[in-house]
This record gives structure tokens, sequence and C-alpha cells, in this order.
């Protein structure tokens, strides 16, 4: 039970791998950094460094926190 945690009464996997999650998780996940990536190339017309690609998997994450999907960044 270590790797699981108690949330609302559900019983929850805390250490997910990208390949334990769902298919519409994984489409989610998927379009939502396709949409911030592409929305940084249309502000700034480059490919982003290694800073603005950290910021833009901290702003997904927000997003999968919010929606209270267990995936750890190192899988995203």
């Amino acid at each position: 039970m270590k790797n699981h945690k108690r949330v609302n009464g559900k019983l929850l996997q805390t250490r997910k791998k990208w390949s334990h999650l769902k298919v519409s998780q994984k489409e989610w996940i998927s379009g939502l950094l396709r949409e911030q990536f592409v929305s940084f190339l249309k502000q700034i017309q480059n490919p982003p460094g290694k800073l603005s690609v950290e910021q833009i998997l901290a702003d997904v994450m927000v997003y999968i926190e919010e929606k209270e999907i267990w995936v750890s960044e190192n899988e995203v």
C-alpha cells in the first residue's frame, strides 16, 4: 500500500506510469502538451529552449493535477 493514497474515500495509485493511464487520459495530456507547444511557437516564433520546455511542462502539470490524474512529471 506504499504506492497508494486514500483521497475522498477512493484508493488511488500515486506512482502511475504513462502505460498505466487510460487511452483517453493519454490523448488528453498529449493534446494539451501539443496545444501549449504550438501556442509557444506562435508567440515566440522559435523552438523552445530547456527552460521554456520546463515551463510548458509545469503549466500542463497544473491542468493534470486539477483533473486529478496521478502521474509523475517524469512520465509526462
